[in-house]
């Protein structure tokens, strides 16, 4: 994630500008903390007007196999299309869901046994800067 976090003033055509996060992680009641993109060097943003915590959303399914794989990929988007329809964006967190014994934690602790698919934050941000996108022909050959 450090290297995906692009220094100020960089070239590169790729990655997260550091005008594109907080310099400071904004705390969270319960805690559940952003990507820290500045972790390790002082760039970023200083926040403010710009950006916003966010809600934390978690889909969840009774079972664990293809069937609910696909139900949970058509919640997730209905969830997305009603999101973008009202200017809500998502950012996905679900690196803790890639490790078994986190997930099977989750399951117990957080899901009252149902399974963890889909963790993300759903919130709006104001401003109105676009993403960076390679060109199509550097993804595809």
């Amino acid at each position: 994630m450090i290297r995906w976090a692009r220094p100020p003033g960089s070239s590169r055509k790729d990655g997260v500008p550091a005008d594109g996060y907080p310099r400071r992680a904004a705390p969270t009641d319960p805690g559940f903390p952003q990507r820290d993109y500045s972790w390790r060097h002082d760039w970023g943003g200083d926040g403010g007007a710009g950006t916003s915590i966010g809600v934390p959303a978690l889909l969840t399914t009774t079972g664990d196999g293809r069937e609910e794989w696909i139900s949970c990929g058509q919640a997730l988007q209905h969830v997305l299309l009603l999101a973008a329809a009202h200017g809500v964006s998502a950012a996905f967190h679900t690196q803790a869901l890639e490790l078994d014994l986190l997930r099977e934690f989750l399951r117990r602790e957080l899901c009252s046994g149902e399974h963890p698919q889909m963790i993300m934050r759903l919130g709006v941000t104001f401003d109105g800067t676009s993403a960076v996108r390679r060109p199509l022909a550097d993804l595809v050959r």
